[in-house]
């Protein structure tokens, strides 16, 4: 079960396959969700890159509200978002750079977005994988409730069930300042 975090900068070498995230699975019940996965690179002249790959899953993996972008090579081998071959998965609301966020069927899903148009920052040193105003993947995803255990909290541990907020893709769920402030005022006074 991968859930609610960032898998960023994975740089592979000596022509193996490189992946932010890889899983052969038949198990139940596991899946991926309210995942952020950049920059996956294989600077190899014949490797190939993926950045999410699923394979032998005859359980119907859960995939939903995956951001996965910026996936490269540096040579001949392929470079995809998403890789789901030969493989049965429960997908919905997913976001990719390329076309691939909708190979594996499901709906909701959002291809050939730009990466820079996502996040706050994606200079290498100073990245911030917080969506920014304006990004494609706020009020996008579908609303997992409390399913899996602990799916509702984002990456700053807000609770998009019990605030009863429209999903966001990825790990990060956009708050927009005015509203962050409000929320914090009220803390402050004991109401929120």
């Amino acid at each position: 079960l991968v859930m609610n975090c960032i898998i960023y900068r994975n740089v592979g070498a000596d022509g193996a396959p490189v992946y932010g995230v890889r899983l052969d699975t038949t198990i139940t019940g596991g899946g991926v969700f309210n995942t952020t996965i950049a920059n996956i690179d294989n600077p190899d002249l014949v490797g190939s890159c993926i950045g999410l790959s699923i394979t032998n899953n005859t359980a119907g993996y859960g995939v939903k509200n995956v951001i996965v972008m910026n996936v490269t090579t540096g040579g001949v081998g392929a470079a995809t978002d998403f890789g789901f071959p030969g493989t049965a998965v429960d997908d919905a609301n997913c976001l990719s750079e390329d076309a691939t966020a909708d190979d594996g069927g499901g709906s909701g899903h959002l291809i050939n977005k730009t990466y820079a148009s996502q996040f706050v920052s994606t200079t290498i040193g100073s990245e911030d994988f917080h969506l920014k105003t304006g990004a494609d993947a706020i009020d996008t995803g579908v609303d997992l409730v409390t399913t899996p255990s602990g799916v509702q909290f984002d990456i700053d541990n807000r609770n998009r069930d019990a605030l009863a907020d429209v999903w966001d893709m990825g790990a990060d769920e956009f708050v927009a300042a005015a509203a962050a402030a409000r929320r914090d005022y009220l803390s402050l006074l004991g109401v929120g």
